[in-house]
Order: C-alpha cells, then structure tokens, then sequence
C-alpha cells in the first residue's frame, strides 16, 4: 500500500510541473469593427415644414409676436417668406420676444434646414 502511495505523489508531481513543458505567450489578434451598413434613405435628412411646425407655433405664433401671421399657416409660405435671411442672420427671434431664451441653436437649425432643402 505504501508503494501505491509513493507512486501516486511521484505521478501528481510529474503531472503538477506540466511535464515539462513551459508556458506559451498568447497573441491577441486585434482585428477592426466593421461599420454598421448605413440603411439612412435619400431624403431622410430631409427637414418639412411638418418638422418645423411646432417650433414655429411654440416660439413664434405667439401673441405680440407672429400669431395668426399667413407665412406660418403653410409650406409654401413659410418657404416664400424672408424667414431665413431673419433667422440666418439672428434678427429673428428678436430679444424682447417672450420665448427668446428658449430658442436655442437646434430650432434655429432646424429652420434654416427646411429651406436647404427647397
């Protein structure tokens, strides 16, 4: 029984020290992400006047300001309006007006988009 045992620790030493063997570096092989397929269509970037009707009704269809003003009603004459110049060149919205502070740089954007894609 002893014989056994001593075999047994002599083969659990023989098998713990990896037979001899040493230890390998591993590589990682660093290989580029590809891009998502861009599945955008022509036309998405694309702002409408139905994009930009909220902005104009909350910040400019306002009493002392543009309220009930016939460029705003529609499409057609928002776009024939001088709009983007006043917008473009910052006279619009003027200070005094109630939503002033609210008007930011994404409005403003998103207006002057409307009329690049005319």
């Amino acid at each position: 029984m002893d014989e056994i045992k001593k075999l047994f620790v002599i083969f659990c030493l023989m098998g713990g020290c990896g037979g001899g063997e040493t230890e390998k570096e591993t590589k990682i092989i660093e290989r580029p992400v590809p891009k998502p397929p861009d599945t955008s269509k022509p036309g998405d970037d694309i702002v409408t006047f139905e994009d930009i009707a909220p902005v104009l009704k909350a910040n400019c269809a306002l009493s002392g300001c543009h309220a009930g003003a016939s460029f705003l009603a529609n499409e057609r004459a928002f776009a024939s309006s001088n709009s983007k110049q006043r917008v473009g060149n910052g006279s619009m919205p003027p200070k005094y007006s109630p939503k002033y502070d609210q008007w930011g740089r994404d409005e403003k954007e998103a207006v002057l988009q409307f009329f690049d894609g005319q």
